[in-house]
């Protein structure tokens, strides 16, 4: 579902929100934990908690994360794509770890 409050921004105000956004996440993407760099990054702001499950459409409820990793989620909850990318993280080492 769209943002009626991200699409009402102007492109500074979304940019300045990316900003806030990664500050408070110490840098990283909410999904991977991966470093995000906005420079060269593509990202998105997405909702933590999905506006179909009833999560407000405010900064309160807004996620940084990497574009690739939002896209791959489909409409799943911020935090289950979290969890799942600890999973997928966890198992591809031990995967190269031939166990």
């Amino acid at each position: 579902m769209a943002s009626a409050y991200l699409n009402g921004l102007s492109k500074d105000e979304r940019k300045e929100l990316e900003r806030t956004l990664l500050e408070n996440q110490g840098g990283v993407c909410f999904i991977s934990q991966k470093k995000i760099d906005l420079e060269i990054h593509k990202v998105d702001i997405d909702h933590i908690i999905p506006s179909r499950d009833k999560g407000k459409d405010e900064p309160s409820n807004f996620a940084l994360t990497l574009e690739h990793y939002n896209r791959s989620k489909q409409a799943s909850d911020l935090r289950v794509a979290r969890v799942m990318a600890r999973f997928e993280a966890i198992r591809e080492q031990a995967d190269s770890d031939d166990r």
